[in-house]
């Protein structure tokens, strides 16, 4: 580790995390090789290692940070990342063999003072830096000396905003321009406000050791003025008679988060505190059951020695029963209309097959169930080349309990290591219930599992998916040789270089055996880009990058040892045009508000699985599918936007904010036809004014 000037650097804290954390979607690598806690630091020649990083783990990204130094991030994965992420890339192999050379840069000094309301220096303040995206967040602290002094020597170029906390003083929050040889920050704090109350379950007792915290107040794409965002750091436990005391509060009123266990928690949405006036807050008990069974054999109805419970509603509750029988404790934790007061139990032993029969509601109060299991093999076959010949080492891969099919669904998807890609990354879904490998012969085995629907077998050669039904009437997997798919992307008549390529299947919840598959890989310089290892389908190809904005796509099939070329951008014209939002007094963050064109379709697909999955086999269907676009627009901070290679049609300009209900019109754009295709002349559309719904 060594500074801009090749000096080294010590005490460099290294956060090491699996690569997701850097990505500008939601791709994951094989996160078998790190997991999301590892750290180092560097000695005084700037040197660290990490041996917790396992052989497997495909790619890391690094955090850099220094009390002296701006925060550094590396990553070892070649996908573009959102533009407001800093990373810079770094490859494995070099970290391995412990050579690569990690750069950072000085920071700006940051300095200033702490005083009371007399201008006496305050001593032991803490001034913390703290993000206005994500309030929460921790970031740089630092403690006043004897004088009141501090400084940050980490300063970025550009805002920083600052909180400045002092025991009995009221807080402050401060947005100041970091800059070189910036004059010194001072901070004048009057007398904090006393914000104080009782805990207290229904029938008034005191609630001893419940957590009152403050909470943020606002989170997701609406952004407020920034004198309504603020976030003050505090949180107290309440003493034996639920008692709590603020003494350094704001002289405003704040939202606050309280919590205990064994009740349902009151959040920041619901809970508003004031200075001055002592407060009175109800927890309401959750409702809480006690489930005690037996497991026995079905037929000996021997109890069985070992297996395993799991409650699930959402969440996961589990315990290991032994010599047949088990104990649970259950709570209803509904919110609101969301109901949580039921769980589905399911029962694992090796050589059974599970049952996930029963299901039991909290508010039926203590119950005692019993349940038989029958004996059963699971599924086992033999993966082989097109020749006959066994393939040994190869993952295989079950999908069943968690895949609910369909149109609204989440189907089987491809869990394909990125390692064997070079360089694409997919995503993993969380469907997948079991995998193992090939041994020598070929074969493999799995626990039987009822609703077992699809296998799947990847080796670096193919790939080979089918039914559980098929492999049960057949007992052999047959790898087919993966396709490929070459390209290039171009943005108006320049190369995109250096950009994000997605591809997809173009059906995304297709039944068993079919895949759902996810890929992104990087352009060269030339703006060429390589999938090599893609499953025979038809799929969607798109630009897909926080540095461009727009999404030029086309769909493709892909055969089985073949190469498939597709041409992304260069056709269609930029269009361009500023944001309004009227009738509201609040900001809208784009970076995560998602605005978008999409292409207007006539009709759309059937809801009902049995009619979508006919449906998307129809030529019609297909068809619609192919013919769909959808560009994303990145909009700057002066509200204006430029969209790419936008091709003729009529799109309806939405914006999705969840808060709001999800995905919202702001209006229909018409793009005409253009003589050849292309034309680099913008389309303008000058100021679209969108008016956010009252939230009911």
């Amino acid at each position: 580790m060594h500074s801009e000037e090749a000096k080294p650097i010590a005490d460099v804290q290294i956060a090491i995390r699996p690569v997701d954390m850097g990505r500008s979607s939601q791709t994951l690598p094989n996160l078998e090789g790190v997991n999301d806690s590892l750290t180092a630091r560097t000695d005084a020649s700037g040197r660290w290692s990490c041996n917790e990083v396992l052989p497997n783990a495909d790619d890391i990204f690094l955090i850099l940070t220094h009390p002296e130094y701006v925060e550094c991030r590396y990553s070892t994965d070649k996908v573009p990342r959102a533009a407001t992420m800093d990373v810079r890339p770094v490859e494995m192999s070099e970290l391995r063999a412990g050579k690569a050379m990690l750069a950072m840069k000085y920071g700006l000094l940051v300095a200033g003072i702490l005083m009371n309301e007399k201008g006496e220096g305050v001593e032991g303040a803490t001034i913390s830096q703290i993000d206005k995206f994500s309030p929460s967040r921790i970031l740089p602290t630092v403690a006043t000396d004897s004088n009141g002094r501090f400084a940050f020597k980490d300063g970025r170029p550009g805002e920083m905003v600052l909180r400045a906390q002092a025991k009995g003083l009221a807080p402050e929050i401060r947005t100041v321009d970091v800059v070189p040889r910036m004059p010194m920050i001072e901070f004048r704090l009057g007398k904090g406000q006393i914000v104080s109350g009782g805990v207290i379950e229904e029938d008034g007792k005191p609630v001893a050791g419940a957590t009152v915290s403050t909470a943020p107040t606002v989170s997701g794409p609406l952004l407020p003025a920034a004198s309504d965002w603020e976030y003050f750091s505090w949180q107290d436990k309440t003493d034996v008679n639920g008692r709590f005391l603020w003494d350094s509060a704001p002289a405003k009123a704040l939202h606050y988060t309280v919590r205990a266990e064994g009740f349902q928690p009151l959040l920041g949405a619901k809970i508003v505190l004031e200075p001055g006036r002592d407060h009175e807050i109800r927890l309401q008990r959750l409702p809480t059951m006690r489930l005690t069974g037996k497991v026995l054999d079905s037929k000996t109805r021997m109890p069985i020695e070992a297996f395993k419970v799991t409650a699930n509603n959402g969440s996961y509750n589990s315990v290991e029963g032994i010599r047949g029988e088990f104990t649970l404790t259950l709570q209803d934790r509904s919110i609101g209309d969301l109901n949580l007061s039921m769980y589905v139990i399911r029962i694992e032993a090796r050589g059974y097959r599970p049952d996930a029969s029963q299901s039991v509601d909290v508010r039926n109060g203590d119950q005692n169930l019993e349940f038989a299991l029958v004996r059963a093999d699971g599924l086992s076959g033999t993966l082989k080349f097109p020749g006959g010949k066994p393939v040994a080492g190869a993952k295989v891969y079950l999908f069943g309990a968690s895949a609910p099919l369909g149109p609204t669904g989440s189907a089987a998807r491809m869990p394909l290591p990125p390692s064997m890609m070079s360089p694409g990354t997919l995503m993993y879904g969380r469907d997948l219930n079991a995998s193992t490998a090939t041994d020598e012969s070929g074969k493999f085995s799995f626990d039987p599992m009822p609703e077992a629907h699809t296998v799947m077998a990847i080796y670096e050669r193919g790939f080979a998916a089918a039914t559980a039904e098929q492999l049960a009437a057949s007992s052999t997997l047959t790898l087919e040789p993966w396709g490929r798919i070459e390209g290039t992307v171009r943005v108006g008549s320049q190369a995109g270089a250096n950009v994000g390529v997605m591809l997809r299947s173009l059906i995304q919840q297709p039944a068993p055996p079919g895949l759902f598959v996810y890929l992104r890989v990087p352009t060269d310089t030339d703006g060429k880009f390589l999938f090599n290892m893609v499953p025979p389908d038809e799929y969607r190809v798109a630009v897909t990058s926080a540095s461009v904005s727009g999404g030029a796509s086309a769909s493709a099939v892909v055969r089985a040892g073949e190469t498939t070329y597709v041409a992304l951008g260069g056709m269609g014209r930029p269009v361009v045009g500023r944001i309004a939002v009227a009738g509201t007094d609040v900001t809208i963050n784009w970076k995560t508000a998602f605005p978008s064109m999409v292409l207007k379709l006539p009709g759309s697909p059937p809801t009902d699985a049995e009619a979508y999955y006919a449906w998307v086999q129809s030529e019609a269907g297909r068809n619609r599918l192919r013919s769909e676009r959808l560009y994303h627009i990145n909009v700057a901070q002066d509200d204006s936007f430029r969209v790419e290679d936008v091709l003729a049609g009529t799109y309806e300009l939405t914006v999705f904010i969840n808060s709001l209900g999800g995905q919202l019109v702001m209006g229909e754009v018409v793009v005409p036809e253009m003589p050849g295709g292309r034309s680099d002349t913008p389309l303008d559309l000058g100021v679209i004014t969108f008016r956010l719904p009252v939230k009911k």
